[in-house]
C-alpha cells in the first residue's frame, strides 16, 4: 500500500470478507479488552437531530492487540424504513495506530449488523442455558435478522417466534430466516412467543416495553439490543429487579440505556445490581448463570471496540483477497 493510498470497502467486500462465525472469536477478545481497560474507548457524540427523528453517533476507538484506532459514524434514522431506506447508515474509518496514518475506509451497516449479533451470541453462550433451543425475536429488521444467525451458532435452533408490527415484514422475515438457516420460524404474539422461548432478543428502536414480565420464563436468556438511549425502552422496568443484569460497558450503559436509566429513577433498580461486563464472564473472571430458573439479561447499547475488533479482521482479509478499491488522497 502506498502512504497516500487508502482501501475503500464497500458492503458487498465486507460481507465477503467476514462471516458470522469469524465475528464471534473477535468479539470475545473486543469485550476482554474493555473490560481490563486496555481499550480507549472516549464517550460517544450523539447527535440528534429531532426534527427528522434521527441520530448520527460519532464512534472513537482504540484497540491495542490489534494495533488499530478507528472512528465509526452510524445514523439511526427512525423514519427511514417506511421510504425505502435502511433504519441504519454508517462507515468506518481504520488508522494505524503507530503513525496515525489512514489505511481503510468502509461500509459499517453490515459491520453494525454483524458485530451487534455477534455479540448478542457470545452473550448467549455466556449465559444461557446449554440446552436452549427455542428463540423469540421482536423486531423484523436487517438486525433482527443477524440477532437470529447469530444465536444460531452458539445454540443450533429448532424453533424461532417473530413478533413484528407490520404484517408484510414479518411474512417476509419469515420466510427469508426459515429458508435461510432451514429452521422453523413462526409469527406470533408476544405472549405467544414467549410462552414457548427459551432465549428472546429485541433489536426494535421501541421507547416502550415490548412484552410484560409475567410472559418471561424462568430460566429465559434476554439479550436487549435496540435501546442506545435513555428514553428508548425494550424491556419492563420490573424485570430487572429479579434478572442478572450483564452489560457490555458499565459506564455506557448507565447512562445510555433506557432499561437501566429508567429503572433506576422509579426504584426498581440500581447500578450496583449490574451482575457485570459481558468481558468479565467471557474471560473467566466472572461467573455467569447461577442456575437453570435464573433470568439473565445482556443489555447492550453498542460499543466501539466491536467494530474495529471486526474492521480490523476485515482489513486483513480484504488485503489478503484483494478485495476493494484503491483511493489516493
Amino acid at each position: 500500500m502506498e502512504i497516500n493510498d487508502l482501501l475503500f470497502l464497500n458492503r458487498d467486500d465486507v460481507s465477503r470478507a467476514v462471516s458470522m462465525a469469524d465475528a464471534l472469536p473477535l468479539m470475545k477478545s473486543a469485550f476482554i479488552q474493555l473490560s481490563e481497560g486496555r481499550a480507549r474507548v472516549p464517550v460517544r457524540t450523539n447527535l440528534n437531530v429531532e426534527e427528522h427523528h434521527g441520530d448520527s453517533l460519532i464512534m472513537p476507538v482504540f484497540l491495542p492487540d490489534q494495533a488499530r484506532t478507528a472512528v465509526k459514524v452510524v445514523s439511526v434514522y427512525r423514519g427511514n424504513p417506511s421510504v425505502g431506506l435502511p433504519l441504519i447508515h454508517g462507515v468506518l474509518l481504520v488508522l494505524d495506530a503507530e503513525t496515525g496514518r489512514p489505511l481503510s475506509l468502509m461500509d459499517a451497516e453490515y459491520l453494525t449488523a454483524l458485530r451487534t449479533g455477534a455479540a448478542s451470541a457470545l452473550a448467549t453462550d455466556c449465559l444461557a442455558r446449554r440446552d436452549a433451543k427455542t428463540l423469540a425475536v421482536f423486531g423484523t429488521g436487517v438486525q433482527a435478522r443477524f440477532q437470529v444467525r447469530g444465536i444460531h451458532q452458539v445454540r443450533p435452533l429448532e424453533t424461532v417466534w417473530v413478533c413484528g408490527r407490520t404484517p408484510r415484514n414479518v411474512a417476509s422475515f419469515v420466510e427469508e430466516v426459515s429458508d435461510e438457516l432451514d429452521v422453523p420460524v413462526m409469527a406470533a404474539s408476544p405472549r405467544e412467543a414467549l410462552a414457548n422461548a427459551e432465549l428472546v432478543c429485541t433489536a426494535t428502536t421501541s421507547d416502550r416495553p415490548l412484552f410484560e414480565t409475567s410472559m418471561v420464563r424462568p430460566g429465559t436468556h434476554l439479550n436487549a439490543v435496540g435501546g442506545y438511549r435513555p428514553d428508548m425502552t425494550e424491556i419492563p422496568l420490573d424485570l430487572l429487579a429479579s434478572a442478572t443484569v450483564v452489560v457490555d460497558h458499565r459506564a455506557s450503559c448507565l447512562a445510555e440505556a433506557g432499561e437501566l436509566v429508567q429503572a433506576e429513577a422509579r426504584g426498581f433498580w440500581q447500578p450496583s445490581d449490574v451482575h457485570g461486563e459481558l468481558g468479565e464472564i467471557a474471560a473467566g473472571t466472572l461467573k455467569g448463570r447461577g442456575d437453570q430458573n435464573e433470568i439473565t439479561l445482556f443489555k447492550s447499547v453498542g460499543n466501539a471496540v466491536q467494530d474495529l475488533a471486526v474492521a480490523a479482521f476485515i482489513l486483513e482479509r480484504a488485503e489478503a483477497m484483494s478485495l476493494g478499491t484503491r483511493l489516493s488522497f
